[in-house]
């Protein structure tokens, strides 16, 4: 064998720390992220599967057919030592080998058929293990992953590209290159920053069509062909009515919201506020945990007892492997907790003015704000507010819509929430003139005599997210 000299050749030792995730840390996140509809159903599993585990408390969420039965008069078990010794026995000869960590669901073999009935992925979920599936650097994909919890229920940017540059500190190319990433993914539509753009990725993915001509009238001739007026598009494109109405039928089968047909809200329908935001009588605020609807677990004395007295060695490795299951989700229970109640201590504290005022006091807020003064993670914080609703003054409202994003007010160092600019903006549609409503344009003059800087296409696209129609369709005759 020949050996080759390279010249200039070195070798360098170098280290560096990489953070793996393990089992316990993935379900750490993932209790963290649940609202509580899904952690009750998470816990209920866990409850049912882990023999050790039962809840705290006489407001127990056990299934009441086994509630009379289950509890003698005096509260004690009537399961006897005797029974309770054969029931882990039972389970320890199903399981793995001894002493080895059991899965927190079921297998094939001891399939539980209420596992089924679990809450389907989120049009979220869809998206994120789409883009675990990517091969795309850290950077990227932690934008990537912002960007595909800050969509909006319809699948559209939540934020604008230059929002999210001042974001990350990063360059617009950087966050362009990740949009781009997500508007590659399925549903065909996802990411676009509007309806017209949304179309244009469709059709980017089509080639049974007049591409050139279709994508003419969805840029120019949408708001004709929202009107039905074919006969005019044909007529300002030069060809015939039967070929724009070929065209516009084409346009009119594809999909202008991107999560239509997927889950939206994790909570599958129906939430449960994590808490109250109440005055505490002395011109400030307190919170009030949803005590009742949070589970409450604690290790079972009877089988703390029996893990005591147990000789065979099989069944205390079982006992002690369920106990390490049990404490550990106890354990996290806890941490979850402690850390959306100290996101919803800050939130309240930037945001009193809203808690005590309304919609028109919300201030600008993003959730790297909020983790900087937390000391914590962006995507922790964006955890905890993942689905989560609090009960306030306003009602029932989600955590994350109390985070907007900033538009300057002109020559001054005061910033408008988005929100804020929505309101206003309902606010003037409402007291417009009906047979004369104002345009889109006179809506930003009008925003801009009151020092919000703000661009015609911004306008446009609050209006659109607000299902506010065009200044055309809104005209009442008289």
């Amino acid at each position: 064998m020949e050996l080759l000299y390279v010249k200039n050749q070195t070798q360098r030792q170098s280290q560096s720390q990489k953070l793996k995730l393990t089992a316990e840390m993935r379900e750490s996140l993932a209790l963290l992220q649940m609202p509580l509809v899904e952690l009750q159903q998470r816990v209920e599993e866990a409850v049912m599967e882990n023999p050790v585990l039962e809840y705290d408390g006489d407001d127990s969420q056990e299934d009441p057919m086994f509630s009379d039965c289950a509890l003698g008069d005096d509260g004690e078990s009537y399961q006897d030592t005797e029974t309770a010794l054969e029931i882990v026995k039972m389970f320890s000869l199903d399981s793995c080998a001894p002493g080895a960590r059991q899965p927190f669901y079921g297998d094939q073999e001891n399939f539980n058929p209420y596992a089924t009935l679990s809450a389907e992925d989120t049009f979220t979920d869809c998206l994120l293990r789409q883009l675990g599936e990517r091969k795309v650097d850290r950077t990227i994909g932690r934008i990537c992953s912002y960007i595909i919890q800050d969509l909006t229920e319809k699948g559209y940017l939540g934020s604008s590209v230059e929002e999210l540059s001042r974001h990350f500190g990063l360059p617009v190319e950087k966050i362009k290159e990740a949009v781009k990433i997500i508007q590659t993914m399925q549903p065909p539509g996802v990411g676009a920053a509007n309806i017209t753009e949304c179309l244009l990725l469709q059709l980017g993915r089509c080639t049974e069509c007049d591409a050139a001509m279709v994508k003419e009238i969805i840029e120019k001739y949408l708001g004709l062909l929202s009107e039905n007026k074919i006969q005019v598009i044909a007529n300002r494109l030069g060809i015939s009515l039967q070929a724009a109405e070929k065209m516009c039928d084409f346009i009119r089968g594809l999909n202008p919201i991107p999560s239509r047909g997927f889950q939206t809200d994790r909570s599958g329908g129906y939430v449960i506020p994590e808490a109250a935001i109440c005055k505490d009588g002395q011109g400030g605020f307190f919170i009030r945990n949803n005590e009742k609807a949070f589970p409450h677990l604690r290790i079972s004395e009877f089988y703390q007892k029996l893990l005591l007295e147990e000789n065979d060695r099989e069944t205390l490795l079982y006992l002690k492997d369920k106990t390490k299951q049990a404490s550990f989700l106890i354990k996290q229970l806890s941490s979850r907790k402690s850390t959306v109640l100290r996101v919803l201590e800050k939130i309240v504290e930037l945001q009193k003015d809203y808690f005590e005022h309304g919609v028109s006091c919300l201030k600008p807020m993003s959730i790297a704000e909020v983790a900087d003064r937390l000391h914590l993670h962006q995507s922790t914080v964006s955890r905890a507010i993942s689905g989560k609703y609090v009960v306030c003054s306003s009602g029932t409202v989600s955590i994350k819509s109390l985070f907007t994003s900033k538009i300057r007010s002109r020559g001054k160092e005061d910033c408008f929430s988005s929100l804020q600019i929505k309101e206003t903006i309902r606010s003037l549609i409402e007291h417009e003139n009906k047979s004369a409503p104002l345009s889109d344009q006179k809506i930003t003059r009008s925003l801009q005599e009151k020092g919000i800087d703000i661009s015609r296409r911004t306008v446009a696209k609050y209006r659109y997210e607000m299902e506010i129609p065009a200044a055309e369709k809104r005209k009442m005759y008289q």
